[in-house]
């Protein structure tokens, strides 16, 4: 499941925005990430602070590599062979960007939270899609009208 949820743009932008929160001192990164370590000591819960920030910071650069290959691709001005280099490139750093969301080892209570945030955008997506279904064959008929 957390798999599944680390492709997710929505939990990616989360976690970006969890790495600014921990940045600028918004959130405790013990609500955030699970501890091994018998004592918690302020020099301990720091080291962590800074090894997670640096973590989603490592996932920044890799998802501004995906926007940069997918620009350049996306102006089709490069060969077949190019092409495919590209979409195996950026498939390389869509995997590079999920095994940092999966190793950031999250507490029970965020990894609920990114659920929830995954399943409310899925659940709003759904009523969007019912709406446009609804619009689009109430809006034919005016259109053969016409």
């Amino acid at each position: 499941m957390l798999k599944a949820i680390s492709r997710s743009s929505i939990v990616i932008r989360e976690i970006v925005a969890l790495g600014e929160d921990l940045k600028r001192g918004v959130r405790n990164v013990k609500e955030v990430v699970v501890f091994d370590e018998e004592e918690l000591t302020e020099e301990v819960v720091q080291v962590r602070v800074r090894a997670t920030v640096a973590r989603i910071d490592a996932l920044v650069k890799h998802q501004k590599r995906i926007a940069q290959l997918e620009e350049k691709q996306a102006t089709g001005k490069s060969s077949a062979r190019e092409q495919r280099r590209s979409r195996w490139l950026i498939a390389r750093e869509k995997v590079y960007v999920s095994r940092i969301v999966r190793e950031l080892r999250y507490t029970g209570l965020e990894r609920k939270r990114l659920l929830d945030k995954v399943n409310k955008t899925v659940d709003t997506m759904r009523t969007l899609e019912r709406r446009f279904a609804r619009w689009t064959r109430s809006s034919k008929p005016a259109r053969a009208r016409s």
